[in-house]
């Protein structure tokens, strides 16, 4: 708890009630959650943005939300006569959320989210699972409204330019819903130099559990060979079909091999390269696949950032944090590689 309460006052973050960051226990760990007026806070902190804020639509007020040329949204909460507002009980249930920044040059830009989408994210959070396992406290349950504006602050705040701290808050909020051990010590908290996990085993594991349940499968991500920030990237890495699923389709293949006379030790090397790949591997990559590809093999940070905010656009739920996981793997690459070509002292 000492570590969380440290990184806490490191990222200046206030602990409580007031919505800034959550102490929240996981397994054998307290773990720091940073709450959405916690977000709001460390992007003021980077004197990039004017203002952000974030609101929640109820089922009794007005709001319209349009894009193309002219991007705009309106909300329009119930009002009494007179102008004072209605209270939450009048304008009904919450429909959904929205978020707004005002960058430095007066231009806003928003991201909107119906309650289908943010109960979507929930629901995939191992943090709210295990809470309910467990029958653990979870903001979910106790601040819903809260936790659906933190959802739809995070996914504006990665169309914005993003701090250390930031990085280092989201990095926690990720292993928080994954469901995995935030691995922050306390010199780590004290120093200021948190290095989260890596998140690649969790995503396999819930990867693994999707399948066992028949549930439709997402893409990993980062790409499959050993984290190795430091080497050059291989793009071509995912698009080479996954070894479990050629040797799922090999059962399906094999009544049409036992006719084949040829010798015995050269009978498995021939019919290797005639069995078909099986449809997922025939099938292309998805264009969020195709950015964390060109991810891992851009050069300069602004190259980066550019497809980072491509990526925004074709994300949703837990897509989110596996495009943040393959930004985090890219951004170090890229920093080791400069230092290593441009050592400092």
């Amino acid at each position: 708890m000492l570590s969380a309460v440290i990184q806490a006052s490191q990222l200046g973050l206030e602990i409580g009630q007031n919505g800034e960051a959550f102490l929240v226990p996981y397994k054998s760990e307290c773990q720091l959650i940073p709450g959405y007026k916690g977000l709001m806070k460390l992007v003021r902190q980077s004197g990039h943005i004017l203002d952000i804020y974030a609101q929640e639509v109820r089922q009794a007020d007005i709001f319209k939300m349009s894009y193309g040329l002219q991007r705009e949204l309106i909300h329009e909460p119930l009002f009494h006569e007179g102008g004072f507002p209605a209270t939450d009980e009048e304008r009904g249930d919450v429909t959904g959320f929205y978020a707004v920044a005002v960058l430095p040059s007066g231009l806003r830009t928003f991201t909107a989210m119906s309650i289908n989408q943010v109960n979507k994210i929930r629901d995939e959070s191992s943090g709210y699972q295990f809470a309910l396992a467990n029958r653990r406290a979870t903001p979910w349950i106790d601040q819903y409204v809260a936790m659906g504006l933190k959802t739809v602050l995070r996914s504006l705040c990665g169309k914005l330019p993003m701090s250390s701290d930031m990085h280092t808050a989201l990095a926690l909020d990720t292993a928080a819903n994954l469901g995995v051990s935030q691995g922050l010590t306390l010199n780590q908290a004290a120093d200021g130099a948190y290095e989260p996990p890596s998140f690649q085993s969790a995503y396999e594991s819930q990867q693994m559990a999707a399948r066992n349940q028949g549930t439709p499968q997402q893409a990993p991500p980062a790409a499959p060979h050993a984290p190795r920030p430091s080497a050059m990237p291989r793009p071509s890495a995912r698009m080479n079909p996954a070894p479990a699923q050629a040797s799922a389709a090999a059962p399906e293949r094999a009544p049409a091999q036992e006719p084949a006379k040829a010798a015995p030790s050269a009978a498995p090397q021939a019919a290797a390269p005639a069995a078909k790949p099986s449809a997922k591997q025939q099938q292309a990559p998805t264009p969020l696949q195709s950015v964390e590809a060109k991810m891992r093999a851009v050069a300069t940070e602004a190259e980066l950032n550019a497809l980072y905010l491509e990526g925004q656009k074709l994300c949703s739920g837990r897509e989110i944090d596996e495009l943040n996981f393959a930004y985090e793997r890219a951004l170090t690459r890229i920093e080791e590689t400069t230092t290593d070509m441009f050592p400092t002292g």
